[in-house]
């Protein structure tokens, strides 16, 4: 009995140790969200949490799209300067900037990686690494990051709904839709859709994060439904971004055994 209350102990010490040191939310930071046209946009690719973190800087050979796709799919690289983390954009209409990176390697003992997959609340494979006698074998896993930012350009009351819209992305947040939702209070509140898509295919069960920057301490935590959808009332106030993981067994990777895919997207809802 002493031994389980001292290996759980250690186990949520090394949780919270790993909550600290490791921030892991990626998004894409435009320096705002709504912009006239030909205006310059600075992007910036972001590690933290909750809007809260610091500057990604710009890794050439890791990055395999760095782009703006607009109303009518037409594709603009965002370009960088030498030594810069800032990504640089002029566009003549709305439309998503879109991140994908390669793989990543990431190697962890048994008890951080458990304490990650606990706090990204992926226990089912602690159960699948315990059903193929892998659990106190290293985390060996390859991730990459799937991110979107929608931005307006010139129409400010545009929603991101009627921009967002599918890229292609292996792990994907589409916005479907945001609705007012009728309130006896002063404050109008909206009712915002998404769905999640893995290989353009919707996921169930996927935990889905949902931060603002009004009120960044407050998680709107989600599931997503048989068709890959999660749905939450918002005030209509401050920048949004929605944030999930899915990860599964790396079949085709020699060196990592298991493959996550992490995705965010950033929009307003003002």
């Amino acid at each position: 009995m002493l031994k389980q209350i001292f290996s759980a102990t250690v186990l949520f010490n090394i949780f919270l140790s790993y909550s600290v040191a490791n921030a892991h939310e990626f998004w894409i930071q435009p320096d705002r969200f709504s912009f006239r046209a030909n205006e310059l946009v600075i992007v910036r690719l972001m590690h933290g949490e909750r809007f809260h973190g610091e500057v990604v800087d710009r890794n050439e050979p890791q990055i395999k799209r760095f782009e703006f796709v607009n109303h009518d799919k037409k594709i603009t690289p965002i370009l960088g300067l030498h030594q810069s983390p800032d990504g640089y954009l002029r566009a003549q209409h709305s439309g998503v900037i879109v991140y994908q990176s390669n793989h990543y390697t990431n190697d962890l003992e048994w008890e951080r990686f458990n304490a990650y997959l606990i706090e990204e609340g992926l226990e089912h494979i602690i159960d699948e690494r315990s059903q193929r006698d892998e659990s106190k074998a290293i985390g060996r896993e390859a991730y990459s990051r799937c991110a979107k930012a929608i931005i307006r350009i010139n129409d400010y009351e545009l929603a991101a709904d009627k921009i967002d819209r599918r890229v292609g992305l292996p792990l994907e947040i589409l916005i479907e839709s945001i609705t007012p939702v009728s309130s006896d209070s002063e404050l109008m509140r909206t009712k915002i859709i998404a769905s999640v898509s893995f290989m353009d295919d919707p996921i169930e069960g996927l935990r889905v994060v949902v931060a603002n920057t009004i009120n960044p301490e407050v998680l709107i935590e989600l599931s997503t439904d048989a068709s890959g959808k999660i749905a939450f009332e918002a005030e209509p106030y401050g920048d949004w971004m929605i944030t999930t993981i899915h990860i599964q067994r790396a079949n085709n990777l020699e060196a990592s055994d298991w493959e996550s895919f992490w995705a965010s997207t950033t929009f307003t809802n003002e």
